[in-house]
C-alpha cells in the first residue's frame, strides 16, 4: 500500500469515529427529526451511511433484484425497515 493510500484510510476511520460521536450524542427527537432528503429522517441517513457495512455485495445485487432493479427503490425500502430498528443506544 502507498502511503497515499493509507493517508486516505486514516482520514476515513477519522471521520467515520467522529461520525459515531455526534449520532452517539443525539436525543430520540434528534434520531426522528426530518433531514434534507425528502421522506427520511436522521435514522434513514445514519442507515444509508452504514449500509455498506451491513450488507455485502451478493447481498446488495439480491436485494436490487428484489426491487425490479430500481436503485432507489432498493434504498428506500431497506433504509426505512432498517431505520425503524436501528439502535441508537437509547
Amino acid at each position: 500500500m502507498t502511503s497515499a493510500t493509507m493517508d486516505v484510510r486514516t482520514a476515513m476511520a477519522s471521520e467515520r469515529r467522529e461520525l459515531a460521536d455526534i449520532l452517539d450524542g443525539l436525543t430520540e427527537d434528534q434520531w426522528n427529526a426530518p433531514s434534507l432528503c425528502a421522506g427520511w429522517r436522521v435514522r434513514e441517513v445514519a442507515a444509508h451511511m452504514s449500509q455498506g457495512f451491513r450488507y455485502s455485495f451478493g447481498r446488495t445485487a439480491l436485494e436490487l433484484v428484489r426491487s425490479g432493479g430500481g436503485l432507489r427503490t432498493m434504498t428506500d425500502r431497506l433504509l426505512l425497515a432498517y431505520g425503524r430498528v436501528l439502535p441508537t443506544g437509547r
